[in-house]
């Protein structure tokens, strides 16, 4: 029985790290870049959870995702910021 009890604690214990670690960007931060279908290229910003930061990526005008920033500072304050609370 005392062992259960451990292993129950343990796996608790890992719900809440994954949850605190897993869990620390808002969904929209976390999906990659989608480049979309159109002809029209221009710059945008995604945050990359690998780096932890905001990144350039071309952007064809149409499709994608919501991790599609018109400027970096509005990705930083969406994203980046969102995990350092």
């Amino acid at each position: 029985m005392k062992n259960l009890n451990y292993m129950l604690f343990a796996f608790l214990l890992l719900l809440c790290f994954q949850d605190a670690v897993c869990g620390a960007y808002p969904s929209m931060c976390t999906n990659a870049p989608i480049v979309g279908s159109c002809t029209t290229p221009s710059r945008r910003y995604f945050f990359n959870r690998i780096t932890e930061k905001c990144e350039k990526f071309v952007y064809s005008g149409c499709g994608g995702n919501e991790n599609n920033f018109l400027t970096m500072d509005e990705c930083i304050k969406q994203c980046e910021h969102a995990g350092q609370r």
